[in-house]
C-alpha cells in the first residue's frame, strides 16, 4: 500500500510539472526510472515538449547506437594517441641518431648541469621558453616560466636554427605570461649574464641551442 501511495504521489508530481504537453506525462509515466530518460528530464526545460525527445534518448536502440559511437570515438582515440606516440619515438630516434640525449627529468639539468657543461653533452628536451630582460630561459612548467621560480636553465639562441629564431620573437612568445613552449637540441656550456650589474657573476652551466627537435 505504502509503495502504491508513493508511486501515485510521484505520478501525480510529474503530472504537474510536465502538464503542458500531455506527451510529457505520459512519457514520464512509461519511462520513470530509466537512468537515459531521467538524466534527459532533468536537463530540459519543464515547460518544453520534453517527453518524445527524452523517451528516444531511452530507446534501446538509441542506447545501443550511442554505445557504438563511443566505443569507435574511444577506438579512435587510442589510434591518435598511438600515432602520436610513434611519432614522438621517431623524433627521439632521429635526434638520438645525431646524438643528442633525450632529458625528461628538468631537474637534472640543475643538479648536473656543470658536469654536463664540462663534457659539452648534446641534449635535447621539452619545455617553455621565456625572456626577462637580456637573458633568455627554459623552463620545465608553464607555471614555473610565469612565476619566474629558480627552476630554469639559461640558454643561447644566436646560432639556433632559423624558424626558431622566428618563433622565439612571435608574439606568443613575448607575450605570453607563461613563455612558449619549445622542443630543442643543442649542447650544455656556460655563460655569463649580460645583465651589466652582474657582470662579475660567475658563468652558469646554460644550453647552446642548436637545432629545433620535430
Amino acid at each position: 500500500m505504502r509503495t502504491q501511495i508513493i508511486l501515485i504521489l510521484t505520478i501525480a508530481a510529474l503530472a504537474l510539472t510536465g502538464c503542458v504537453y500531455p506527451s510529457n506525462f505520459a512519457n514520464d509515466v512509461a519511462h520513470m526510472g530509466d537512468p537515459a530518460y531521467d538524466n534527459c528530464r532533468r536537463n530540459a526545460d519543464t515547460y518544453s515538449n520534453y517527453g518524445d525527445r527524452c523517451a528516444k534518448e531511452a530507446d534501446p536502440e538509441v542506447k545501443v547506437a550511442k554505445a557504438e559511437q563511443a566505443r569507435q570515438e574511444a577506438e579512435q582515440a587510442a589510434e591518435q594517441q598511438r600515432k602520436q606516440e610513434e611519432a614522438w619515438q621517431q623524433v627521439i630516434r632521429k635526434a638520438e641518431s645525431h646524438g643528442y640525449k633525450l632529458i625528461t627529468n628538468f631537474d637534472d639539468l640543475i643538479l648536473d648541469g656543470k658536469k654536463m657543461a664540462d663534457s659539452n653533452a648534446k641534449i635535447m628536451l621539452s619545455a617553455f621558453y621565456k625572456k626577462e630582460g637580456e637573458n633568455a630561459y627554459l623552463f620545465p612548467t608553464q607555471f614555473d616560466a610565469s612565476e619566474e621560480t629558480q627552476r630554469r636553465l639559461p640558454i643561447l639562441t644566436d646560432d639556433a636554427q632559423r624558424p626558431l629564431r622566428e618563433y622565439l620573437l612571435s608574439l606568443m612568445c613575448t607575450e605570453s605570461p607563461g613563455g612558449c613552449p619549445v622542443w630543442v637540441g643543442g649542447h650544455m656550456t656556460t655563460c655569463s649574464y649580460l645583465n651589466p650589474l652582474l657582470a662579475n657573476y660567475p658563468p652558469k652551466p646554460c644550453l647552446h641551442v642548436e637545432v629545433v627537435i620535430q
